[in-house]
């Protein structure tokens, strides 16, 4: 990979990986190291599969987020893997809340207008988070660049003003944080 599509790679990969420590989502490693089909990575410690779709949209769209603030004019690299997630997402949100207002026989899918407007929200939101944590990104970026993969305590480590007292950088959301009651 050439050194700009690494960078690119790394704002991307670090954008997933501080949103997602930011929500207290327990991260093995990030990596800017080709896997399978993916540029980089971010490995999970756990499947937070049972935790709302809130973390979920928005360490997902953390990722193109932090590249396209770094990288404004540069073309767009596919994130066709992280839009199907997020769209996949929205679309059961949407569903669930038409067979809850409508009923189960009466629900219709939901509209693409309704999809696009959904979309558009949380991809906003994110962007407000990204623009929150970004010296920590920038911080995990750079370091992705030089070593090309940090553990989560690495990544937690490079948040700015982090102490062993308060590890963990959370910001306001409507959710708990993994693992803890709701």
């Amino acid at each position: 990979m050439c050194n700009d599509r690494i960078a690119r790679v790394a704002f991307h990969e670090a954008g997933h990986a501080v949103i997602g420590s930011a929500l207290a989502l327990p991260i093995s490693y990030a990596t800017v190291r080709p896997f399978n089909d993916w540029a980089g990575h971010v490995m999970f410690a756990h499947n937070f599969v049972n935790v709302d779709s809130e973390p979920h949209l928005l360490l997902t769209l953390a990722g193109p987020a932090a590249e396209q603030r770094q990288f404004p004019t540069a073309p767009r690299l596919d994130h066709s893997i992280d839009m199907r997630c997020v769209l996949g997402i929205i679309r059961v949100e949407l569903w669930s809340a038409n067979i809850e207002r409508d009923g189960l026989r009466k629900a219709r899918g939901p509209a693409q207008t309704d999809i696009d407007a959904e979309l558009a929200k949380w991809q906003k939101r994110t962007g407000n988070i990204v623009d929150q944590h970004w010296s920590w990104i920038v911080r995990v970026a750079e370091r992705l660049q030089t070593l090309t993969g940090l553990t989560g305590d690495e990544i937690v480590a490079l948040r700015p003003g982090a102490s062993s007292n308060n590890p963990v950088a959370t910001f306001s959301t409507t959710h708990a944080p993994y693992g803890s009651a709701a």
